[in-house]
């Protein structure tokens, strides 16, 4: 087994159960069509130790990453950039696999805060997005539309807009709110559709959660910058889905993105 480089600076850490062979969640990772099934828009080159690899995020741009460990159904670690470094590894537990994701290269300061906050909660949602896909979609095309806004408030002050029942009935539901992971929910919207389903993922300023009736993955966001640096604070919804009938998620991302134009108001009031 390779040795693993060493973190430095603050990191994040998240991690997750999947009912998955390791073979098969390793796959969702190294190979660039799978990781495109459910996190990047698009991936280049397959990670293999002393290679690089390059994943593109639709409005965001693209960047590469160099493998510097790929043992097997066991563990990647990628780096961006000198001291940035993501490591995944991956262990067979019962019937289920376990990863365990640490991401690290944050540095000191409190304008890194909030950074390094939206990235481990992003990875929380995103590694509930893995757990769909490769339970119940793996090989699938991914759909996706992603919505934002500026907040005139920093993520840790609106994450309660996105789930706290009165506050998102100003600006996304009638009512209902996405309850605990694993528990089912009802949303009722503004144009009259009801949305039932079950919360995947619930970080500890974000939400995620598959819809029943048209295998729908929307993410309620508010983040503020990235590993690569500090950035304004914004709100948004990704919408995530595989076998969607089209008409369907566009009247979706029409009534997400009037709703985030509704949340960026009730923020900046």
């Amino acid at each position: 087994m390779s040795d693993v480089p060493e973190h430095r600076g603050r990191k994040v850490e998240s991690e997750i159960y999947i009912k998955a062979p390791v073979q098969k969640v390793w796959e969702a990772w190294v190979n660039p069509e799978h990781i495109a099934g459910w996190f990047v828009h698009f991936a280049r080159d397959r990670a293999e130790a002393g290679g690089s690899v390059t994943w593109g995020f639709e409005g965001f741009g693209e960047f590469a990453q160099d493998v510097l460990v790929a043992d097997r159904n066991e563990r990647l670690v990628l780096q961006a950039f000198p001291g940035a470094l993501l490591e995944i590894t991956l262990e067979r537990e019962g019937g289920s696999t376990k990863i365990t994701l640490v991401q690290s290269g944050f540095a000191d300061g409190a304008e890194w805060d909030e950074p390094m906050a939206g990235v481990g909660s992003g990875w929380d949602l995103a590694l509930g997005l893995l757990k769909q896909y490769v339970e119940h979609h793996f090989g699938e095309k991914k759909h996706t539309f992603f919505v934002a806004r500026p907040s005139a408030v920093p993520p840790i002050e609106a994450r309660e807009w996105l789930t706290d029942v009165q506050l998102l009935s100003r600006w996304f539901t009638v009512s209902g709110a996405p309850a605990r992971v694993g528990e089912p929910f009802e949303l009722r919207l503004h144009h009259g559709a009801v949305l039932c389903g079950t919360t995947i993922a619930r970080s500890a300023r974000e939400v995620s959660f598959a819809l029943d009736t048209n295998d729908i993955v929307p993410d309620l966001k508010t983040f503020a910058g990235s590993v690569m640096g500090p950035g304004p604070s914004m709100v948004g919804i990704r919408g995530t889905s595989w076998s969607v009938d089209t008409a369907v998620f566009k009247e979706l991302e029409a009534y997400c993105a009037s709703a985030i134009e509704r949340l960026s108001k009730e923020l900046s009031a």
